[in-house]
């Protein structure tokens, strides 16, 4: 890893740290069902009640990854988005999820306005993708 690339992933382990306090503000309605299947195949309801009830960073990589895969109908709500967007992110940045990439949470954000994000949310997406796109720019 030369330098620059180096800057980039301390700069990213700072921005992953930063989004989880960001958005420490979203919970989960534990009574409400997450959009996720739960067929079976999919996802498990015990997957889904751990999920809900398990500090966010210390949720299993596979659990959120069945989660993750099973949550495919574009209408999560955006409080249940954004709960899981620093699992998401932090997964992505660590590279530990072959099942997460670029395109599947660029996919998932459009199904959001502009609107639905405060200007503090905007500003750690907009500084977030910039240094994301530059860490692997060095690559």
């Amino acid at each position: 890893m030369n330098t620059e690339q180096e800057q980039y992933s301390i700069k990213l382990k700072e921005l992953i740290a930063q989004c989880y306090k960001i958005f420490s503000v979203y919970s989960l309605d534990k009574t409400e069902a997450l959009d996720a299947c739960m067929c079976g195949g999919c996802s498990f309801e015990e997957d889904h009640i751990y999920l809900k009830n398990t500090p966010l960073q210390r949720i299993e990589i596979g659990i959120f990854n069945n989660y993750v895969n099973a949550a495919y109908s574009n209408q999560t709500s955006l409080c249940e988005f954004k709960y899981f967007l620093p699992l998401f992110l932090d997964s992505l940045v660590q590279g530990t999820n072959n099942f997460l990439s670029e395109n599947y949470f660029f996919q998932r954000i459009s199904a959001y306005s502009l609107g639905d994000w405060t200007i503090g949310e905007l500003a750690f997406l907009q500084q977030f993708a910039e240094t994301y796109i530059h860490y692997h720019l060095y690559q």
